[in-house]
């Protein structure tokens, strides 16, 4: 599981996204690729991308902005651990009445 140092959020093609990285330098590469509005902040602990989402989350990142508080909404949704499959339930045939 990789830890990440620094998250936020950038915007590509009006599309906002959560954004992860080790350093600040990664705000250089975003600007690079054409994104824009990009806001990282460091994590007070390295964390997984799940638990960067709950801090910020957490800590009210996104403020007023819909847009970003549903990019985080996403972004949580699709981190979290899938569900096992049930397993298919036992056939059990009844027993004639007599």
């Amino acid at each position: 599981m990789s830890l990440f140092n620094f998250a936020g959020v950038s915007t590509l093609k009006g599309t906002i996204k959560p954004r992860f990285a080790n350093n600040m330098m990664r705000v250089k590469t975003l600007e690079k690729n054409g994104h824009t509005g990009i806001s990282l902040i460091q994590l007070p602990n390295a964390m997984s991308k799940l638990e960067a989402v709950e801090y910020l989350i957490e800590i009210g990142f996104a403020g007023e902005d819909t847009a970003t508080q549903d990019a985080f909404t996403s972004a949580h949704a699709k981190l979290l651990p899938k569900a096992p499959k049930a397993a298919p339930a036992a056939v059990v045939e009844e027993e004639p009445a007599y």
